[in-house]
């Protein structure tokens, strides 16, 4: 902990459950809610395109504001 420390690194503990507070569960609601459209769910190589060029395009095309 000290190494961590003098390295400016702390420990942010979170309650038991907590979505809006995860990164990834704020990223996995876009992809649910905003990105994906059933289509994209017709077969598991629609799916696995649509994710590949989801994922490439995160940052440019997709964007998410973590605040």
């Amino acid at each position: 902990m000290r190494t961590w420390r003098s390295r400016g690194l702390r420990l942010q503990f979170l309650p038991a459950y907590s979505p809006e507070l995860n990164r990834l569960e704020i990223l996995w609601r876009f992809l649910k809610h905003y990105w994906l459209t059933p289509a994209d769910y017709q077969t598991l190589d629609t799916l696995r395109e649509r994710l590949d060029y989801i994922v490439k395009h995160i940052g440019t095309k997709y964007t998410v504001t973590f605040g």
